[in-house]
């Protein structure tokens, strides 16, 4: 297994010289334990503590694995924006051709990112067959999925594909468009 570090591109909001867990190693940890059906930060550390190993290849863990506390902070902190589109870099690069595929348009909050009164909203387009994103978009404190959707069409090559998309998406503009 290759390590290609998708992730090294998020900023690390931490303070430097004080972190002794690389970012990359959190988020890759974190995206394993979701893959395999863990949704919060305890069974993130767990993850690594009893599965770590198993990712050897793309984790560096200097210290070991990351206590819960660590893994929230660091998680809690980082750039939306700039997280989805490593992850939309990342799901691009497993799948080649869209056509006939089906690609579903849809925004979803993401746990634990509430801070003071807001939630951090996420709009991805997700290619079904290989249950992956591919094109991701933060959406705007204050706007709608709407505003979002545009953007992340643009991204992608949807020719021959077949799109889904909730009824807020379906706009006179983003259907043509």
């Amino acid at each position: 297994m290759e390590k290609i570090d998708y992730f090294s591109f998020v900023p690390d909001p931490r303070v430097k010289g004080r972190c002794k867990h690389k970012l990359s190693d959190i988020l890759i940890i974190a995206i394993a334990t979701y893959l395999c059906g863990g949704d919060d930060y305890a069974s993130m550390y767990e993850f690594c503590k009893h599965r770590g190993e198993s990712l050897k290849p793309l984790l560096e863990l200097p210290n070991g694995c990351p206590s819960v506390n660590t893994i929230e902070r660091a998680i809690s902190r980082i750039d939306p924006t700039a997280f989805a589109e490593c992850l939309s870099v990342f799901g691009s690069t497993l799948v080649d051709d869209l056509k006939g595929k089906l690609v579903s348009i849809d925004g979803k909050r993401i746990r634990g990112s509430k801070s003071s009164d807001s939630y951090t909203h996420i709009l991805s387009a997700w290619v079904d067959e290989h249950t992956i994103s591919i094109a991701g978009k933060a959406v705007e404190e204050k706007s709608n999925e709407i505003t979002a959707i545009p953007d992340v069409l643009d991204r992608i090559d949807l020719t021959g594909s077949v799109v889904s998309i909730d009824a807020m998406g379906t706009q006179t503009d983003i259907a043509q468009g």
